[in-house]
C-alpha cells in the first residue's frame, strides 16, 4: 500500500502507460484518507471548546484546512494522471477524466469505473506503470559543478525528486534564489514609491512587482522541494529522513505564520508569549538541522547500519 501511494507520487507527470487496479486502489486509499484525517483534524480544533489557550487550537485548526487546501493542489495532478492511466488499463476513453467536473456525481461514476478489471486488449509491451522520462529524469551530481551546470540541472529537474544534487551545486541555486528574491522585494518595496513619484498614487507599477514576485514563489516551489530532496540524499538521509526534516520545518513555519496573525487580532496581552517562544524554538532547531544538512559532504550523514533517518555506507 505504501509502495502504491509512493508511486502515486512518483508518476505524478506521467499520463502514458497503464496502472492495474491493484495498484490504483491502495494507492487512492491512502490519498482519501489523509485528505479525511485532515478534515476531521480541523474538525476536532476547530470545535474544541476549552478556555486554555482558545486562539492556539484555532490556529492549530486553520492550520489543518490550510493544509488540506495544499494538499488538495499538490495531489491534483497525480490524481489525474493515475486515473487516466487506470482508464487506460481498463480500456475506457481517458477523456472520462472529465467527469470530476460534474458535481458529486461525477467524481463517485469515475471511481466505479475504476472498479472495472484490466483490458484483456492490453498491449503486452506496456508496462503498467510507464514513467514519464522527461519529468522523471534523475539528477545525478557527483562530480565538481559549475555554476552554469548547477542552473541547467534545476531547471533540468525540475519535478525530479530521484537523484541526487551536490552540495556546491545547491548553494550556487540557492544564492541566485536568495539573490532574485531580494531584488523582487526590493522592487515591492520602492514600486510604490516611484508610482507617487510618476503618478500621484499606487499605480499599476506595484501590483505588476507583487504580481512577479507571487510568480516567482509559486514557480519555484516544486523544484526547491525537488533540489533540497535530492541534497539531503546525497549528503546521507533516507526518504523518510528527508520527508520528516523538510516537512517538519515547512508545517511549523506556515503554523507560526498563522499563529502570529490569529493573536494580531485579538488582543492577548502576553497568555501566548511562552507557547509562541517555544515554537519559535522549535523551530529554530529544526532549521537549523536542515541548514547542516544542507552543508554537509556527498554521504557525511551515512551511518555504519541503515536506520529510519540516515542511509547506509556502502
Amino acid at each position: 500500500m505504501i509502495e502504491a501511494y509512493k508511486n502515486f507520487w512518483k508518476d505524478s507527470f506521467s499520463f502514458r502507460g497503464r496502472t492495474e487496479r491493484k495498484t490504483f486502489w491502495p494507492a487512492m486509499f491512502v490519498h482519501l484518507i489523509l485528505l479525511a484525517v485532515l478534515l476531521n483534524f480541523y474538525h476536532f480544533f476547530t470545535t474544541l471548546n476549552t478556555l486554555y489557550l482558545p486562539l492556539f487550537w484555532q490556529a492549530l485548526g486553520t492550520f489543518c484546512i490550510y493544509l488540506f487546501g495544499i494538499y488538495i493542489v499538490v495531489s491534483f495532478l497525480p490524481y489525474l494522471a493515475i486515473t487516466v492511466r487506470r482508464l487506460r488499463d481498463a480500456d475506457f476513453p481517458w477523456a472520462l477524466i472529465f467527469l470530476n467536473l460534474v458535481f458529486l456525481v461525477g467524481p463517485l461514476v469515475l471511481l466505479g469505473l475504476n472498479l472495472v478489471p484490466s483490458s484483456s486488449k492490453r498491449v503486452n509491451d506496456e508496462s503498467t506503470e510507464n514513467r514519464n522520462t522527461v519529468f522523471n529524469k534523475k539528477i545525478e551530481e557527483r562530480n565538481k559543478i559549475s555554476f552554469s551546470q548547477a542552473l541547467a540541472h534545476y531547471f533540468q529537474g525540475y519535478f525530479s525528486f530521484g537523484g541526487r544534487s551536490s552540495r556546491r551545486s545547491f548553494w550556487f541555486v540557492q544564492f541566485c534564489w536568495w539573490g532574485i528574491f531580494a531584488l523582487l522585494k526590493m522592487l515591492v518595496f520602492l514600486a510604490p514609491h516611484f508610482d507617487w513619484l510618476l503618478f500621484g498614487q499606487v499605480s499599476i507599477g506595484t501590483s505588476l512587482m507583487k504580481l512577479f514576485l507571487i510568480l516567482f514563489l509559486l514557480g519555484t516551489i516544486l523544484p526547491q522541494f525537488a533540489l533540497m530532496t535530492r541534497r539531503l540524499r546525497d549528503a546521507g538521509l533516507s526518504e523518510i529522513g528527508s520527508l520528516i526534516l523538510l516537512t517538519t520545518s515547512t508545517s511549523l513555519l506556515l503554523f507560526q505564520k498563522i499563529l502570529s496573525r490569529t493573536l494580531s487580532q485579538a488582543y492577548v496581552g502576553h497568555r501566548y508569549d511562552l507557547v509562541e517562544y517555544l515554537l519559535f524554538l522549535f523551530l529554530g532547531v529544526v532549521l537549523i538541522a536542515l541548514i547542516i544538512a544542507c552543508l554537509s559532504k556527498a554521504d557525511e550523514l551515512r551511518t555504519s547500519e541503515k536506520s529510519i533517518l540516515f542511509n547506509k555506507m556502502d
